[in-house]
């Protein structure tokens, strides 16, 4: 398994002392938030990604996904009336990541595909399409759609388990769309480690190791997942994904979740 980490968990400003911690741990991956390289991703232009892709590159850094895709866009719907704007921002998201050299964008956005009262029959309908038509866009920069399933404490109520979203992207049956893994929805779901990741193993496109509600890692104990890892001989990414200020020092969590991250799933 190779790691790699969201910066999501630490303030832009960070950067250089993250860096070094990173070097600490053989941490060789980057997974970014697109706000998080520029405040407006959909006007970005080529030469600040260069550039922050160039910051990476010389800390010998892989940019390999993008998360949050759809942070501060709680307007936009893959459902509905909004569903051609969303096709549209996330058009932008794709170019955004294909010059950040990621190829893995990660789709949880659980507000911005809330069924609410809507017929579930029809919404899965409207969302398989979408999802092919933005397959269609991935494929040609060369990126996959990682379908995640959000827990209904997070607030949604559209593929809320794992097998959910494995069945999902099996539906879609497309190149572009594959499954994202999430421990902390595993963990706040109760599914069985081995025999979920068993079932999904071939439709993995990207690997999330979080605590539900994105805490400090290492909260619950995650030996059955590693262990279902190993058992299967998964060889990809496992990325940390938590928020930032969980303690009083940024880099002291981030020590800590690597500490455990390094101990229980590589070692």
């Amino acid at each position: 398994m190779k790691l790699s980490i969201s910066n999501i968990a630490w303030s832009t400003n960070e950067d250089n002392e993250i860096s070094e911690i990173l070097n600490e741990f053989n941490v060789t991956g980057i997974e970014v938030a697109p706000t998080k390289v520029y405040h407006e991703p959909e006007n970005v232009n080529d030469s600040i990604l260069q550039e922050y892709l160039n910051y990476w590159t010389n800390k010998n850094k892989k940019i390999i996904a993008m998360q949050s895709l759809l942070f501060n866009k709680s307007q936009l719907s893959i459902f509905g009336e909004t569903n051609k704007q969303t096709l549209s921002y996330l058009k932008s998201i794709i170019f955004m990541g294909s010059r950040l050299s990621a190829t893995s964008l990660v789709f949880g956005s659980p507000k911005n595909r809330f069924i609410g009262n809507n017929d579930p029959i029809e919404a899965r309908r409207e969302a398989i399409t979408f999802f092919k038509d933005l397959g269609d866009i991935a494929k040609t920069y060369g990126i996959s759609i990682c379908i995640e399933a959000n827990p209904v404490q997070y607030g949604c109520d559209f593929i809320t388990s794992t097998l959910e979203a494995l069945q999902f992207v099996k539906d879609i049956d497309h190149q572009a769309i594959k499954l994202q893994i999430d421990t902390g929805t595993m963990i706040i779901n109760q599914e069985n480690p081995y025999e979920t990741l068993k079932a999904c193993l071939p439709f993995i496109g990207h690997f999330h190791i979080s605590e539900p509600y994105l805490e400090l890692i290492g909260k619950n104990d995650h030996s059955e997942i590693s262990y279902a890892l190993k058992k299967l001989n998964y060889d990809g990414w496992v990325s940390i994904e938590m928020k930032n200020n969980l303690t009083s020092d940024n880099l002291l969590s981030l020590r800590q979740a690597l500490g455990y991250v390094t101990q229980t799933y590589l070692n």
